[in-house]
């Protein structure tokens, strides 16, 4: 049994929904609606990336440091800025998708259990982590001891983040590519 003390809440909310956000995103978002391809799509998928990029920053170091000072509310404003990021994705994504017949019923529901999953592993960060804001800048061993399937989790939610985010940088430049080559052909 996992001792749900320090960051430990936080992981084990982080591992429940990183497998479904990873369906998600490789379902619908990669394979499904392509998304990264469709220029009318650019930009919902940049918030797709800053996702990737922002819980794969905080899963790694909340499973191997307490993040003390600045670091503290470095990692507090990276998941802030993801609260705000998915409220712009949501904004965006009525456009985006438009002519594809909008967002699935269960896409729709992925993200709401998304949102909140993350939502309450950020508010367990700063409910554990709340002490630490006001030390000095420091990342320091955590306060509890995070067991290693939660660590090795954690890195894996950061690797697959961190591929998820190339994958999709790398889908939108070939399409970006394609348009340019595209434009150049037209007489």
């Amino acid at each position: 049994m996992i001792p749900l003390e320090g960051q430990n809440l936080t992981l084990l909310l982080l591992a429940i929904i990183a497998p479904v956000g990873a369906l998600d995103a490789m379902y619908f978002h990669v394979w499904k609606f392509k998304l990264a391809s469709r220029p009318e799509s650019r930009n919902e998928t940049a918030t797709h990336i800053f996702r990737s990029l922002t819980l794969g920053i905080v899963a790694l170091t909340v499973a191997f440091y307490q993040p003390a000072g600045a670091w503290f509310w470095l990692i507090a404003g990276l998941l802030g800025l993801d609260f705000a990021n998915n409220l712009i994705d949501a904004f965006l994504e009525g456009d985006s998708r438009r002519d594809l017949g909008g967002v699935p019923q269960a896409e729709y529901l992925i993200h709401i259990a998304g949102a909140t999953w993350v939502g309450a592993a950020a508010l367990s960060f700063l409910v554990h982590g709340w002490t630490a804001a006001f030390l000095p800048t420091a990342l320091m061993a955590p306060e509890a001891a995070v067991p290693f399937a939660l660590q090795a989790n954690a890195v894996v939610i950061g690797i697959g983040s961190f591929a998820l985010a190339a994958l999709e940088t790398a889908l939108i430049a070939k399409s970006l590519g394609g348009a340019k080559a595209q434009v150049a052909a037209t007489p």
